[in-house]
């Protein structure tokens, strides 16, 4: 997971850059994992205030806080 504080321009619906960016591998063999990371990703998205916590993290630390926080 990393953050774009100046965001980048992505062709997004709502027009506005992408500040959030997640990279997330996968086994092609065990496509479970992923689907649990993809779950678990979407779940922390949507909570109230997260998206907010999270690009304000100022450093690696500060951006597992806020995901720790959440679980």
């Amino acid at each position: 997971m990393g953050i774009s504080r100046d965001g980048i321009q992505f062709d997004h619906a709502d027009g506005q850059p992408v500040r959030l960016i997640v990279l997330l591998l996968a086994n092609a063999n065990q496509p479970g994992p992923h689907i649990w990371a993809l779950a678990e990703i979407s779940r922390l998205i949507h909570i109230p205030g997260f998206y907010g916590k999270a690009i304000a993290a100022k450093a690696p630390t500060e951006l597992l806080d806020v995901i720790d926080l959440e679980e």
